[in-house]
């Protein structure tokens, strides 16, 4: 006994789209963090060096739901003639959710006060831990910015301002 496909169970703009965001993913995983941002050409850059104060984690805000309310909308303005219309928006709305988690990645972060050695007082918001309170850091300012351990020499208030 052999079974037949049906062929209007996936439709190919669907599957269009679903390629689509595959290779947007595989392209965006490619990136490389270290770089220097294109943004950062022909850009002042501000160098300086300061000790982590104090280190408070944070929580990046998210677009899960708006993304889940325009895929549930989709779902239903691509099968609005048919009477898949509430199994569509709850597969768009899911899937949009689940698409935009993955590229939002960890949501989590870090806030870092920070001494500068001339005596200002900063704050950075960081995707990730860098540094541990009282440790020096070397902050780059430019369209971004990175802030890089460094030698405890770069902080010590003999060298003053620069």
């Amino acid at each position: 006994m052999t079974k037949t496909i049906n062929k209007s169970r996936l439709s190919f703009p669907l599957l269009r789209r679903l390629a689509a965001v595959f290779v947007l993913l595989g392209i965006n995983g490619c990136a490389s963090s270290d770089d220097i941002s294109l943004m950062s050409k022909n850009q002042f850059v501000e160098v300086f060096y300061a000790r982590v104060n104090d280190i408070t984690p944070i929580t990046f805000e998210s677009h899960v739901p708006e993304a889940m309310a325009l895929g549930a909308a989709d779902g239903a303005l691509s099968s609005y003639d048919n009477d898949h219309v509430v199994g569509n928006m709850i597969f768009g709305a899911f899937f949009a959710g689940l698409v935009t988690s993955i590229v939002e990645g960890d949501r989590e972060g870090f806030e870092f006060g920070l001494n500068a050695v001339d005596g200002d007082y900063v704050i950075v918001t960081l995707d990730e831990l860098v540094a541990n309170e009282g440790d020096c850091v070397m902050v780059r300012m430019s369209s971004d910015v990175r802030v890089y351990p460094t030698d405890d020499f770069n902080c010590s208030t003999s060298l003053g301002a620069y």
